[in-house]
């Protein structure tokens, strides 16, 4: 007794392969086909990384991570652990294989901002007492070592 593909939950694409093909494959293993742009491991398969509508899912993720956290109830202290431990791990996997563009990066440098300093969009904006390139700085050079998205990338 081994395991087994379940071909109900499969998808079954094809590059360079004529939909004719393509749907006579799909009808004999059982399985649906596939559309181009897929997610597989979190990274956006099929899309043009250049657009920022390939980047739109990411930055919705990050959006509803920090909004369920929200920021301002927290210290910064824990703010600042969130945003190293769990916001910036979230996409170090797909910076790893793709390059951000700046409007991305400032979105999620945005966001991240946001969260650290508690502020928000019905609100007041807080005052902000350092500049975040410090931010990027390491403890040890006055810094909070939050990674700098767009020079990890």
């Amino acid at each position: 007794m081994g395991l087994k593909v379940n071909l109900a939950k499969s998808s079954i694409g094809g590059v360079g392969v004529d939909q004719v093909s393509l749907e006579r494959f799909a009808v004999m293993l059982n399985c649906e086909i596939m559309s181009f742009t897929f997610v597989d491991l979190g990274v956006p398969i099929g899309g043009n990384h250049k657009r920022v509508s390939f980047w739109k899912g990411l930055l919705d993720k990050l959006e509803k991570k920090l909004s369920r956290w929200k920021g301002r109830l927290m210290s910064i202290a824990r703010n600042v652990t969130l945003i190293k431990s769990a916001l910036s791990s979230m996409f170090i996997f797909i910076l790893s294989i793709l390059k951000v563009f700046k409007y991305v990066n400032n979105e999620m440098i945005k966001n991240q901002q946001q969260f650290l300093w508690g502020h928000e969009a019905t609100r007041k904006k807080k005052t902000v007492w350092i500049k975040w390139e410090i931010i990027f700085n390491s403890w040890l050079c006055g810094g909070l070592g939050i990674k700098d998205i767009l020079s990890f990338n």
